[in-house]
Parts: structure tokens; sequence; C-alpha cells
């Protein structure tokens, strides 16, 4: 819960005061964080990461900042970007087919982060495997070479929020 409320009013102390048209902002950063989020999924499926043996998902592990926090419902609570790589190798280990595709539904965003909520669809053998509402807060830094990246900063995921 306390995570939530952190998250929360992260969202709410974001708001971008600026004078340029916030809607095009948004639109711009949508389609970013939608490849963005393509690319995220297609981590899951690189032979490395596709395993039951040995998995390496570093690949998953580096779409999230350094400090990032993975809240799935039913587990622990994956503190920092080696307990994400972590968490998704032990999961792809027991799930190497697994993989999850993330539909926006919502987004507040400037140039600097979003929020995005939406629905993770996760995979397992090619059929779906569950549905689950996401709230995602992403945070736009510089990559090792100073260029301007997405990350994701907190990821919320909760199936009993999706209810049909």
């Amino acid at each position: 819960m306390t995570l939530l409320t952190v998250i929360l009013l992260l969202v709410l102390s974001d708001a971008c005061i600026c004078s340029h048209d916030e809607s095009s902002d948004e639109s711009s950063v949508e389609k970013e964080l939608t490849e963005f989020l393509s690319d995220f999924s297609d981590a899951f499926k690189v032979p490395e990461c596709a395993t039951s043996e040995n998995p390496d998902c570093s690949a998953v592990a580096a779409f999230s900042a350094r400090d990032a926090i993975l809240a799935p419902q039913g587990v622990p609570t994956a503190f920092g970007r080696a307990e994400i790589k972590q968490f998704t190798e032990g999961f792809k280990a027991l799930n190497p087919s697994a993989y999850s595709e993330i539909t926006i539904k919502s987004i507040k965003a400037d140039r600097r982060s979003a929020t995005v909520f939406g629905i993770t669809t996760t995979f397992v053998n090619g059929e779906i495997f569950m549905e689950t509402r996401v709230l995602i807060y992403f945070i736009n830094e510089a990559d090792e070479e100073g260029d301007s990246v997405w990350k994701i900063q907190y990821l919320l995921d909760n199936e009993h929020f999706f209810q049909k």
C-alpha cells in the first residue's frame, strides 16, 4: 500500500507546467512507449532468456532503471535491476515460452516521465495464460552515451484489478 501511495504522489506531482501543447507531447511519448513496450516483450523471447536451463534475462532487466521496483501480485517485490533479472529468470526457468505484451489504455506524460495504465497479457506456449491491469511509471534518463532513453521505474501488476 505504501508503494502505491508513493507512485500516486509521483504521478500527481509530475504535472508539466509548460507553455507548449501537452497533448502533442503525450501523443509523441505514447508512440515511443508503445515501441518501447514492444521491444520489452521481445526481450522475453531472446534465446538466452527463453530457456528453462540457466536463463539469462539481462535483456529484460535492461528496460528498468537501476533502482526500479517490480511489484507483481502474490510474489515478493523485486527492488533494482539485479532482483528484476533474478525474478524474470526464475519465472522463465519454470515457463521458458512465457512472455508478456502490454497494451496502453491511458497515459499521462511529458518529456521527462510518463505514467501508463494498461493491460498485460501473458502468454505461455502461445496461449493466453492471464490478463492483468498494470500501472507503470517511466522515467526518461540519459544512457551511457548521453542519449535520452525511457526506463521503467515502477511496475505494479495486480490480477485482482482485472475483471471481465
